[in-house]
């Protein structure tokens, strides 16, 4: 295997490594069709600090056959979240076991088919990326994916703490499911069948997946591009207006499902099993 000042090389001859984010979206400036995607190296180059990330531009297409048919260096590679273009809904759940020994969450049941699952968890944690693919295809404003924070993902994270579900144990305390730090301008997210530096746990479909009717392989095009944040082509996709997005959770714009009589007998347990719909037209 390769180290990874082979793969910077490797970048930099396909496509062309930038050490600032500024000149990389240059690029996608001059040519409309590119995207930003960025990388971990290792060892330290051109007096750059060891671990800092690089950036390059690629149309989605050359890239993901680069990708899975030419790299041959560790992947530590992510997809930039452009604060200026639209986005998809996304979450990121992520708990340590060691601080959650019961297992509370139970992703084995069949999930919803609008929700693209990729795993990369290990022994010790629990690590799932969550691309949630909107009735319609709609997207969200942006700026990206600040548009998502205020008010649907804080708002969210409020309701899992009065309601007591979707919390998990650190070494810190008790915090929600979803990480909240990921939603700021310019984020990267983690590729499809990359790890992160120096790990050995890739993102990969979800076995317990039920998005396809059929198992992709995992260097299967489309669900590369069914895992991307902002969609290839996104200019052609509808947008969530930004007054829709401003009554969510709003005046009882939030509805929980109803238990029978039964249910309710059941107590604490039956009442922490209930669902929140979002209502987005």
């Amino acid at each position: 295997m390769t180290d990874n000042k082979s793969l910077e090389k490797q970048i930099d001859e396909k496509f062309h490594v930038y050490y600032k984010l500024d000149y990389a979206l240059v690029q996608t400036e001059a040519d409309p069709q590119k995207r930003v995607f960025t990388f971990e190296p290792e060892i330290q180059t051109h007096g750059a600090s060891q671990g800092a990330r690089r950036y390059f531009a690629a149309r989605v297409n050359e890239f993901w056959e680069w990708y899975t048919k030419e790299c041959t260096a560790p992947r530590y590679f992510y997809e930039l979240i452009k604060e200026s273009a639209p986005c998809r809904c996304f979450f990121d759940l992520e708990y340590y076991k060691e601080y959650n020994p019961d297992k509370f969450l139970d992703l084995k049941l069949d999930p919803d088919k609008n929700f693209l699952l990729l795993d990369s968890s290990t022994e010790q944690k629990f690590s799932v990326h969550i691309l949630v693919h909107m009735p319609g295809g709609k997207l969200f404003p942006p700026p990206s994916p600040q548009a998502l924070k205020e008010p649907i993902i804080k708002k969210l994270c409020e309701l899992c703490k009065e309601r007591r579900v979707c919390l998990v144990n650190s070494n810190k305390g008790e915090k929600c499911l979803h990480d909240m730090v990921i939603y700021t301008h310019n984020r990267d997210f983690r590729l499809l069948l990359s790890t992160k530096r120096q790990k050995k746990a890739a993102f990969k479909y979800a076995e317990y997946c039920k998005f396809y009717d059929t198992r992709p392989a995992d260097d299967d095009y489309q669900l590369f591009l069914d895992s991307l944040i902002t969609p290839l082509d996104y200019e052609k996709y509808p947008v969530f207006e930004q007054k829709v997005l401003d009554k969510i959770l709003v005046d009882g714009k939030v509805a929980k499902k109803r238990g029978s009589s039964s249910q309710k007998s059941q107590g604490t347990q039956a009442k922490k099993r209930k669902s929140t719909n979002f209502i987005l037209k």
